[in-house]
């Protein structure tokens, strides 16, 4: 935390390395898998009056095979702002938003795409009830993408996730109802 501007802040570097040695059709194969990452975030609150955050992954990936001396190297990305504003303590907006990027390799093409969400929420009776409405994927692209690398072997997997969709919801806080004392 950095006191002066009170900002939080917070930095990750990754790394990792696998490489894999085998016999197809008696003829030895290696194969190596790195990646490289580095993750940074950045906060700014004010008790209930704002709450912002951005943050922003780069992961770098390297995979190589001697079997048909393929290669694959593409970067992936992921980049997020937070932002949540209050309103006579009571009421608040909040909003979020992540982009995905997926490089494109050899075999498959770039992979991009954006959630957005908001919700709108109002607190009672000094934070016990609370009552919400949210929109979950308002430009309706969430889809699941995950690639991965073994050996001689290079997939892609895509599922479908629940596309965009409203919610009403409503919380009761009864943590610290506590018997008062006598």
């Amino acid at each position: 935390k950095i006191k002066k501007l009170y900002i939080r802040t917070n930095v990750n570097f990754s790394a990792g390395y696998s490489k894999f040695v085998e016999f197809i059709n008696n003829v030895k194969s290696n194969s190596t898998n790195s990646n490289y990452g580095l993750s940074l975030y950045f906060s700014k609150e004010k008790d209930k009056k704002y709450d912002v955050s951005i943050s922003g992954d780069i992961n770098y990936n390297n995979q190589t095979t001697s079997q048909n001396a393929t290669k694959n190297n593409y970067f992936s990305n992921n980049y997020a702002a937070n932002a949540t504003i209050y309103y006579k303590k009571a009421w608040s907006l909040s909003s979020d938003i992540n982009y995905y990027s997926r490089q494109k390799t050899a075999q498959l093409k770039s992979i991009n795409n954006t959630l957005l969400n908001a919700s709108i929420q109002r607190t009672f009776k000094k934070d016990e009830y609370t009552v919400y409405l949210k929109v979950r994927d308002i430009l309706n692209q969430n889809i699941g993408v995950d690639r991965n690398y073994y050996n001689q072997t290079f997939t892609e997997t895509r599922n479908d996730r629940l596309k965009r969709y409203f919610l009403l919801g409503f919380t009761w806080n009864f943590k610290n109802k506590a018997a008062k004392a006598k």
